[in-house]
């Protein structure tokens, strides 16, 4: 097997392993894992998903995707647009975790105000959420 013949595969096998996560996902309420790095002066951002299936902890790796500026406001953008792939909705998120930087603080709430505005439209605020935010060290 030649590395073009590889190559040539990799958007196939991403497009099945997109759909197969997307079906495993639909409906499940998930932890959100959210990371960045700097590397070489380039920043990268790891959204990760957390839930349990037959007792059993299942982790996916959503993206690992090159950033431009880490404020809360790119960071909410990108989650969101990743988790709109999958299908995932806010409100099937319980958990998110981060680090503790500002941007990721900020980035969290940010993503809790906007899941308790959907909150809000589907209950006509008769429900809280129940969003909550982990900050690892």
């Amino acid at each position: 097997m030649s590395s073009k013949s590889v190559a040539g595969q990799i958007p196939s096998l991403t497009e099945k392993v997109h759909d197969a996560t997307s079906q495993e996902v639909k409906g499940r309420l998930v932890c959100l894992k959210v990371d960045g790095v700097t590397k070489m002066s380039r920043q990268f951002i790891g959204i990760n998903i957390q839930y349990v299936e037959s007792t059993q902890l299942v982790i996916r790796t959503l993206a690992l995707k090159m950033s431009g500026r880490r404020t809360a406001l790119n960071l909410k953008s990108e989650i969101l647009s990743t988790l709109d792939l999958y299908g995932i909705r806010l409100l099937n998120i319980l958990t998110s975790t981060t680090d503790a930087g500002a941007n990721m603080i900020k980035m969290s709430a940010l993503l809790r105000e906007a899941q308790e505005d959907d909150v809000d439209a589907k209950m006509n605020g008769s429900q809280s959420s129940n969003w909550t935010t982990t900050c690892r060290r």
